[in-house]
């Protein structure tokens, strides 16, 4: 049975002899002694909504919750701590030194250069809680990485329900094995690679063969690729062409790495950054400010990217 914490938001569907029926938004089942899951079940939206705070499952007949203060309900061999229709913001600065966090919440990290500006993004790959510096995500690094750590020093979520979470997973492995076939060799293979793998502007692009014009894979910047990882699970947080234009420092904070390369007018254009700018890039602090709004409102409506929500908080 379950025995970790989890705190993503769930709906309460009925209360009856004191028997709870709960479907996770997350995506998060559960799983019986025999390995059997319990899949979630997308909701009609009439439910009363409410958050859980805390979930233990016994194991061996005793619960593992040490103390079971005001306000916690207990049902069959499970505890939950619930609060009702609190408004909760699925973005948010991390504090502590764990952090938990679900399948595919979007993981931000402060740049060095500006002091909260979000300077890169990437995927969670599972749910857990994680050392704040060390959360598994998959990431456009860039190169492309199924596998790296990351500091979360901002989590978004946005409740994902299981066939989000399937249709962003079937975008991360499509690129995934678009990716595999490059080979890089410290920082100098990186810097010949990038025209292949990666862009700034715009923030998806293709890269096609030269002799014969196929397409090998597409490119992305980090922002971009959680944005279309998204996207492929129909919800569209903004409108790129809405995005406001920035200057070369706000592109340098972005890539502190390449600030000294991004001197270069030739190596801009290498990532789509024509002139000397100003540019409409997307940036991660517009993820982040984009999914700081309630569920439905992510699904719903599109939200405007506004000069100074590179920072989160604006």
């Amino acid at each position: 049975m379950l025995s970790r914490e989890c705190c993503c938001g769930i709906t309460i569907h009925r209360l009856h002899h004191w028997r709870l029926k709960l479907w996770w938004r997350c995506g998060v089942g559960t799983r019986s002694k025999h390995g059997a899951r319990h899949n979630p079940v997308r909701t009609n939206g009439l439910e009363k909504s409410y958050r859980i705070i805390y979930w233990s499952f016994a194991q061996n007949g005793h619960h593992e919750v040490r103390r079971r203060p005001h306000g916690w309900m207990t049902f069959g061999m499970g505890s939950c701590k619930i609060e009702r229709n609190k408004p909760t913001m699925p973005s948010h600065v991390s504090t502590g030194s764990e952090v938990a966090v679900c399948e595919f919440d979007v993981i931000c990290e402060y740049s060095d250069l500006m002091t909260g500006f979000v300077g890169h993004t990437g995927l969670a790959t599972s749910s857990a809680t994680f050392p704040l510096n060390g959360v598994h995500i998959v990431d456009m690094g860039p190169p492309l990485r199924p596998a790296a750590d990351m500091s979360a020093d901002v989590v978004c979520t946005s409740s994902l329900n299981v066939g989000e979470i399937a249709k962003i997973k079937e975008f991360v492995e499509r690129h995934r094995g678009e990716h595999e076939a490059v080979r890089i060799k410290g920082p100098k293979g990186l810097l010949e690679a990038i025209p292949q793998i990666y862009c700034v502007h715009p923030h998806q692009t293709e890269y096609r063969d030269q002799l014969s014009g196929d397409l090998v894979r597409m490119r992305f910047s980090c922002a971009g690729f959680v944005f279309e990882a998204y996207r492929s699970a129909r919800l569209v947080l903004f409108d790129p062409a809405t995005l406001p234009k920035v200057d070369l420092q706000r592109v340098k904070a972005a890539y502190p790495g390449f600030a000294k390369k991004l001197d270069d007018p030739d190596f801009r254009q290498k990532l789509g950054l024509e002139g000397d700018g100003p540019w409409p890039i997307m940036l991660c602090g517009y993820l982040a400010n984009a999914m700081n709004r309630d569920a439905l409102a992510i699904r719903s409506a599109h939200y405007l990217p506004q000069a100074g929500h590179e920072f989160f908080p604006p």
